[in-house]
């Protein structure tokens, strides 16, 4: 039985443990990798260090929101085309995608090496954190091809229903970096420059394995040279079918910057420090919701192509169930643990810092509860090619409520109002989150009624 066949035929149940297991477990893994990079920026060298790689996280995000415009676009492209056992396609659209990766990441290096110091000031840089983030960023810019490529094939390679093989990839790349980290921080004392090198080395490896899995015949559908060519209609669907997840990439980036400069308008460089943490701590929150609507990508994608819609709505319920359930949990972990966390991070000689990310932590917590449930409704519109309501909750909740009341609420409330800034507009964007996913529940429902009938008279 081939992977399509066993993503149209396997328990819902299982596919979804097999599929998303690994890929939530390699982000806790990336999460936790971050987090320990940070903890050990903050002990080492101290608050402005800190500021300064919240800084670069949010230009980091800016880098991946168009890695994702071709990587989420090609992915459920990929799967749409595959469960409808349209091979030829299916590799054209990696072809496609790699020459899109390549051809975005020489724009993007080129324009991020030129205009560095006026992107890390837009992005909220000071003085004092100037002199660690300009070290930082150039890293990331020079090996922005050695990211997005990785971004892209990884997703493809998941998207075909392959998790274990893209995690196994992530973790690869997750390892190098946290072993380098080691050697250029403690052993080589290159500073955070070091730590992002760690990084592009790990990307650059991972990025290897995954042209080899993919030009071998190990995979449903593989990378072709002579496909590499750009075909205007498949660079056009890739593209369109990729927009939500980059309008939530690059939302998730505006936020970071101005985030990162009103933190530093109403909490100073402290402010700005307090941000990066807790951004850090809702990692554990985000990052394995993102790993299950990856495990649940094929599933949704390749049964939708086939036209199977009781196993996609069955697929959708449950994940929905789980992510709920995991979002419920972290709230009361971050609640309840929200000041030992803090700690964490140079809090015992820093207790300003540790004080405003106790308090912001808690006040940002009060929306988890939501935010699976959210995530896994916008994700799910993408797989089955609604890019339009995709793109409209992705941007409502992370961007077109989120950054006016960030703007707004600190005004009368200071850093309180900064945070929760979160609250309020997860709150009001779940309201067309519900009554949306009420009427695709509704629209599943007649589908599924139609195909029993369909199946009722053949018989």
């Amino acid at each position: 039985m081939d992977r399509t066949e066993q993503l149209r035929t396997q328990s819902i149940s299982k596919l979804i443990f097999n599929l998303s297991a690994p890929a939530i477990f390699a982000f806790m893994v990336s999460t936790l990798n971050i987090a320990l990079d940070r903890i050990f920026i903050g002990k080492a060298v101290g608050t402005e260090a800190l500021a300064a790689v919240s800084v670069a996280m949010g230009i980091q995000l800016l880098l991946q929101a168009f890695s994702q415009i071709i990587a989420g676009g090609a992915s459920a492209a990929i799967a749409i085309e595959l469960g409808k056992n349209n091979k030829e396609k299916a590799e054209k659209m990696i072809g496609n995608a790699y020459t899109l990766s390549i051809i975005m990441s020489i724009i993007l290096t080129v324009l991020g090496c030129i205009f560095l110091k006026p992107i890390l000031t837009l992005y909220g840089a000071t003085d004092e954190s100037m002199q660690y983030a300009m070290p930082y960023t150039l890293v990331m810019f020079i090996a922005t091809m050695f990211f997005i490529n990785n971004q892209v094939l990884n997703n493809i390679i998941r998207g075909m229903g392959y998790s274990k093989k893209a995690t196994y990839n992530f973790l690869t790349s997750i390892g190098i970096h946290a072993m380098l980290d080691i050697v250029f921080l403690f052993g080589l004392h290159l500073g955070i420059k070091g730590a992002a090198m760690a990084c592009s080395i790990g990307y650059l490896v991972s990025n290897i394995i995954a042209i080899r899995f993919l030009t071998s015949n190990k995979t449903v559908a593989k990378l072709h040279r002579s496909y590499m060519r750009i075909d205007k209609s498949i660079a056009k669907t890739i593209i369109s079918v990729g927009v939500p997840a980059f309008i939530m990439q690059i939302t998730i980036s505006i936020i970071s910057m101005v985030f990162n400069r009103v933190s530093n308008q109403y909490g100073g460089s402290i402010g700005q420090a307090s941000y990066g943490v807790i951004y850090t701590l809702l990692m554990m929150v985000y990052m394995p919701i993102i790993g299950l609507s990856q495990g649940i990508q094929s599933i949704v994608g390749v049964n939708f192509g086939a036209k199977q819609n009781k196993r996609v709505k069955e697929t959708l319920i449950k994940s929905l169930k789980y992510a709920t359930v995991f979002s419920l949990v972290m709230f009361g972990f971050m609640e309840i643990f929200s000041h030992s966390l803090a700690l964490l991070f140079g809090g015992a000689q820093d207790v300003a810092l540790v004080n405003m990310t106790t308090n912001g932590m808690r006040v940002i917590g009060l929306s988890i509860p939501f935010v699976g449930f959210q995530m896994i409704s916008a994700r799910y519109f993408q797989f089955i090619g609604k890019s339009k309501q995709s793109g409209i909750l992705s941007g409502l909740r992370q961007c077109i409520l989120l950054v006016p009341l960030a703007v707004i609420l600190p005004i009368f409330f200071g850093m309180t109002g900064v945070f929760g800034s979160f609250v309020v507009s997860d709150l009001l964007s779940l309201i067309l989150t519900v009554f949306w996913m009420l009427k695709e529940f509704r629209n599943l429902d007649i589908q599924i009624d139609q195909e029993e009938l369909g199946l009722a008279q053949a018989q």
